[in-house]
């Protein structure tokens, strides 16, 4: 039997941007002004698919203290802002940086170390940022409140790189996360990857390509599971041969090139195999052309291979508002995502709510 849907997860999120008006402390590693992108300027491919909403958020920097204060929700989170992960010339700092998002409490001496979420924005590999509200801000509250330490990161974008580059990035996020969170109170042991559609690709490709974290002198261990938030590049093949709107041809042509070969490589399905200690995977999906489909066929070799996994749809949601809505209080796949976190079962989970 499906789970019912509580309204809450519909009606919470004006109640909770309604709520914006307490302080998030950014302490003094941070090394640049808050990341916004004016909403006029947003292209709409990033509507489509991030469903961002940008306006909501304002800061502003003390010029004493050099603590940037901002419309948030929540007086007791810590945010460390803009950590280099990589140095490379002639790059935009920013897109080798990741945010890290701490209670105040948790970072007491006597606390024990807390898990950590990992957030990969999406964007079609070619746009995105850490700083959005739907990528970091507002789903840190969430996770941080429920004692899990939250980053968001950056990665560059296409069309300026192109495949491999953007799950290096992230991988090098990753073994950056696994090698240094201790000293945000985050416990290394137990890292978990989760990303929205391209976001949720690169989670699911780092998580069953072994070589992007052994590059950086990890393994597949270093990732505790993955939440796959609708995305259909998991066999990247089969999409090309199935689209039909050329501009979804024309977002995978920018990232993966024209060569059937790197989409092949670039796909996390061709990677799943037994005994490679590939994580746990919770993969949610919408009603979208080839998106159902592909997930349920990238869970169903995951299981085949003897990984944990679940394929559930989002009943009633869309490519946009899976995302807006994890986070919000009573929003039914957040609840799932907290129960997968604390240690429940995958094959507990239902196969649709």
């Amino acid at each position: 039997m499906p789970t019912s849907r509580s309204n809450a997860g519909q009606i919470g999120s004006g109640q909770r941007r309604a709520q914006w008006g307490n302080r998030i402390d950014f302490c003094a590693s941070s090394h640049y002004p808050v990341s916004m992108i004016p909403p006029g300027a947003l292209p709409s491919l990033f509507v489509l698919l991030a469903g961002v909403t940008l306006s909501a958020f304002v800061q502003a920097r003390t010029a004493d203290t050099g603590v940037v204060l901002a419309t948030a929700f929540d007086d007791n989170i810590t945010v460390y802002r803009d950590i280099p992960y990589d140095h490379l010339a002639g790059v935009d700092p920013k897109l080798l940086s990741l945010d890290i998002y701490t209670s105040k409490r948790g970072a007491a001496a006597s606390r024990d170390p807390e898990p950590v979420v990992v957030y990969i924005h999406g964007g079609g590999w070619k746009i995105g940022d850490k700083a959005n509200p739907d990528s970091g801000p507002h789903k840190a509250v969430t996770f941080v409140s429920s004692g899990f330490v939250y980053v968001a990161i950056n990665y560059r974008l296409s069309p300026t790189v192109h495949h491999p580059t953007h799950a290096r990035d992230v991988a090098k996020a990753l073994a950056w996360v696994a090698d240094n969170i201790g000293r945000y109170s985050g416990d290394p042991e137990r890292i978990y990857a989760m990303g929205h559609s391209a976001g949720a690709h690169l989670a699911a490709l780092v998580a069953t390509d072994e070589s992007y974290l052994k590059r950086e002198g990890h393994s597949l261990k270093t990732i505790k599971g993955d939440i796959l938030l609708d995305v259909g590049a998991y066999d990247i093949p089969w999409v090309m041969d199935h689209l039909t709107e050329e501009r979804g041809r024309e977002l995978l042509l920018s990232a993966f090139g024209n060569d059937p070969k790197v989409w092949a490589d670039a796909s996390p399905i061709y990677h799943v195999a037994a005994g490679k200690d590939i994580p746990p995977m919770l993969v949610f999906y919408t009603d979208r052309p080839r998106t159902s489909e592909v997930s349920r066929r990238f869970v169903q070799a995951l299981k085949k291979a003897g990984v944990p996994a679940a394929a559930i749809e989002a009943r009633g949601k869309n490519h946009g508002s899976i995302l807006r809505d994890i986070g919000e209080p009573g929003d039914a796949e957040t609840q799932i995502i907290l129960e997968f976190l604390r240690g429940k079962s995958l094959s507990e989970m239902p196969g649709s709510i």
